[in-house]
């Protein structure tokens, strides 16, 4: 066996039969098309596709009115409009975070403003 082949021996081949059988195994046709379907699973385009899955392409279709792992009565669609829900959920907190920031910087500008023109003399308008 050669140095290169010898690197990607796996650690349970001892014997050199053991090896051949490994390595005609590995080119089969059979084994090929099992690792294209493989492939084709895990490199699909839409990563968050119920359908589409690597546990759909295992356990096959859902039954209806159910998804797996959240129970009887989650329909894709609803599932979709929570995950959508949530997304929208996230944007108004982050706006009303930034609407909080951008008050406590106009009351400081406004002290300040303030603050300026009682150091100068001049009358408060308020």
């Amino acid at each position: 066996m050669t140095r290169a082949a010898s690197l990607h021996k796996p650690y349970y081949i001892d014997s050199i039969e053991e090896w051949q059988a490994f390595v005609k195994e590995r080119n089969s046709q059979p084994y090929k098309k099992k690792l294209k379907a493989y492939s084709e699973i895990f490199n699909s385009p839409n990563k968050h596709s119920l359908k589409d899955n690597g546990v759909a392409k295992v356990l096959g279709p859902e039954r209806r009115g159910s998804i797996r792992g959240i129970g009887f009565g989650a329909t894709p669609s609803k599932l979709n409009a929570l995950v959508h829900n949530h997304s929208l959920q996230t944007q108004v907190q982050e706006l009303r975070n930034e609407i909080k920031e951008l008050q406590a910087l106009f009351q400081v500008k406004n002290r300040s403003i303030e603050e300026g023109d009682n150091v100068s003399g001049k009358p408060n308008i308020s």
